[in-house]
């Protein structure tokens, strides 16, 4: 499942990525700083859950 991680703190960003890359089912496609930047993404992309 593709996903993305929304949070304002990049170590939070960081720490969470380390935990989704362990399981194999989950593909980080994009990580963003603020709400905005990910809608503009989801505009154009699909993804199935958002951190």
């Amino acid at each position: 499942m593709k996903c993305i991680i929304v949070d304002d703190e990049p170590l939070a960003i960081e720490g969470m990525a380390l935990n989704i890359r362990q399981i194999d089912s989950l593909e980080v496609v994009g990580t963003f700083a603020n709400a905005m930047d990910a809608y503009k993404f989801l505009k154009d992309n699909e993804v199935d859950l958002i951190f």
